[in-house]
């Protein structure tokens, strides 16, 4: 058995190519494992505020959600600035996008788990590709820039 089939990867490939769209049931199964890795998440008070398809680790004992660099404790005061989008675009929830972190909790994450699903679903991040406000829906104010 080649010991490279054995590794975790990433969900996402890093070249930035179309990936082939999964089988409905392999979305599916993804699905239900992410969405309980995110109720724990939840559970011990953190909101993660990045899950996009780099942070999901497809290992042979199921899918991982990994870099809780921007994760928070719900409800503690932001550490960033008024009007600085954290996340990645094309996979932020409406609020995140709009640079409104008091609004930012676990549904903001299950919106993110939706557009990963997606991704998975199609091969194709969820709105296209390209620039920070085309790739979320042109959902990204003017005055708002990206940080991670």
């Amino acid at each position: 058995m080649d010991r490279h089939r054995l590794r975790p990867r990433p969900l996402a490939r890093r070249d930035r190519r179309r990936v082939r769209a999964a089988a409905p049931y392999t979305v599916l199964a993804l699905g239900a494992r992410l969405a309980e890795a995110l109720a724990a998440v939840h559970t011990a008070g953190l909101v993660h505020r990045d899950i996009k398809p780099g942070n999901v680790l497809l290992a042979l004992d199921g899918p991982r959600l990994i870099d809780f660099g921007i994760a928070r404790v719900g409800g503690a005061t932001a550490l960033t600035a008024t009007d600085v989008v954290i996340g990645t675009p094309g996979y932020l929830a409406p609020e995140q996008a709009h640079a409104r972190d008091e609004e930012v909790g676990p549904p903001s994450d299950v919106f993110a788990l939706g557009c990963v699903l997606a991704y998975a679903a199609t091969g194709r991040p969820p709105f296209g590709g390209g620039t920070a406000t085309r790739s979320t829906g042109g959902r990204l104010p003017a005055r708002a820039s990206r940080a991670s």
